[in-house]
Formats: structure tokens, C-alpha cells, sequence
């Protein structure tokens, strides 16, 4: 009997031996991605501040990961692992509230896990991952929420577009969730993958979901009820 697809993976990490990477694949600065979608001028702003740039040490690309622990990092599975790599151990840095203009705050993966779905199956409603921090932050977490809830309709997504050094946000007013994952119209690109949808909640925020991947005018988060609550097991052990 194969394993539950929301079973965990360890994946083969290891941390890095510089403090920064070498270098990182940006695309140049745009006026604005497509239309809707606005460039975040402040990133040490809450909730933007729980947000960071996800570098690859080898390639250099960059993605996007956020809080969820002082030392800890959500990000999409894909950001992380690639099944056509297969068992290639991979180093990643994590620069909170990057920006190109001011860098950010640097630390290293340690170690991380994604769901069976994804690294085995290639499904992208399990494309969620979890990595530990070499370095622990005192700064605001992003919420996850509870099994069962139900998110309304609103919502902004929020990510690093194109693998550039520029936080974007889109808001989108037609979160659609089913039992597989949940759909938005928004036309943000690569680089942003990973990013969190993001809910008020009283005075804060909760992240209902997370960039996995879209086309020119939606994008799809993984499924975000026991897959999420077995990476948080993990990081918390």
C-alpha cells in the first residue's frame, strides 16, 4: 500500500557554507507585471515583513517563503524540490524583507520536508514544503488557519514576480476553494511561486493558501488542510 500522499519527505538539503549566495537571478525592475498588480514600496510592513526571498545556492534562482516560525519557512514544494533532480542534495538562503535597494536579512536552510504527493507523484495540489533556518527572527509570523475554515472571497496575493528583487501584490476578489486546492484571477509570473494568499483576521493576517503555479490570468494554491498540518508537525519536533 503506497504511502498517504500527504505523508512527509525529507528532502536532501544541505546548509550552505557561505552566508550569502554567489549571485541571484533577477529580471530587470518593471513599471508593473500586468494589470492589477502593484509594487510593494515598503516591505518592512506588516504582513510584508513576514515574507523573504528564496534563493537556489546553486542556480541562483529565486523564489518566494515566508514565516511560520521564528525559524521556520513555508514556501511551495517546487521551490525546493524537483522530482527530475531526484535524491541531488541542494543548499537554499532565505533573505527576510529583501529588497533590491536595501539587500535583507540573511540566513541559511538547514533542512526541509515536503508531502509525498508532490515529491513522488508530481501533484501540485501536495506542492507545499517546510524548511528550518539556520537563524532565528524576531519578527511577525504569518498565521496558518485551522482545519475547517472557510475563507471568503477576498484575498491578496503577494510574491517576488519574475525572480526579481521587487515584492508585487495583487488583490483578488474570487478566492474559490475546493476539497483539491483553490483558485484566484491574478496575473502574477514566475518568481512569485510560493507567496502567500493572504486574509485579514481580526487585527492580523492569515495566509488561506499559496502561489503554486497559474497562466497569464489565474493562479492555484496546493491543498491547505492536513498536508499543511503535517510539515507543521515536522518543523515543530
Amino acid at each position: 500500500m503506497p504511502p498517504l500522499r500527504t505523508s512527509l519527505v525529507e528532502l536532501p538539503i544541505t546548509r550552505a557554507r557561505k552566508h550569502t549566495p554567489r549571485y541571484i537571478a533577477t529580471s530587470p525592475i518593471l513599471a508593473s507585471p500586468a494589470p492589477g498588480v502593484r509594487r510593494i514600496e515598503d516591505s518592512s510592513k506588516a504582513p510584508f515583513n513576514s515574507l523573504g526571498l528564496l534563493v537556489d545556492g546553486q542556480t541562483g534562482t529565486a523564489t518566494t517563503a515566508f514565516l511560520v516560525g521564528p525559524d521556520t519557512i513555508m514556501t511551495a514544494g517546487h521551490c525546493l524540490y524537483r522530482p527530475e533532480l531526484g535524491d541531488r542534495t541542494r543548499n537554499f538562503y532565505f533573505a527576510l524583507e529583501y529588497s533590491r535597494q536595501q539587500g535583507g536579512l540573511w540566513s541559511r536552510v538547514r533542512s526541509a520536508a515536503s508531502l509525498w504527493g508532490w515529491t513522488e507523484l508530481r501533484d501540485h495540489h501536495y506542492d507545499l514544503a517546510i524548511a528550518r533556518l539556520d537563524k532565528v527572527y524576531d519578527k511577525p509570523l504569518l498565521a496558518l488557519p485551522l482545519l475547517g475554515y472557510q475563507p471568503g472571497p477576498e484575498c491578496t496575493v503577494v510574491g517576488y514576480v519574475s525572480g526579481g528583487a521587487q515584492l508585487w501584490q495583487a488583490q483578488c476578489h474570487d478566492l474559490n476553494w475546493n476539497s483539491r486546492g483553490a483558485r484566484v484571477s491574478a496575473s502574477m509570473s514566475e518568481g512569485c511561486s510560493g507567496g502567500p494568499w493572504l486574509q485579514r483576521r481580526g487585527r492580523g493576517f492569515v495566509s488561506v493558501g499559496l502561489t503554486s503555479q497559474g497562466s497569464d490570468d489565474f493562479l492555484v494554491s496546493p491543498a491547505w488542510g492536513r498536508g499543511v498540518q503535517e510539515l507543521l508537525g515536522w518543523a515543530h519536533r
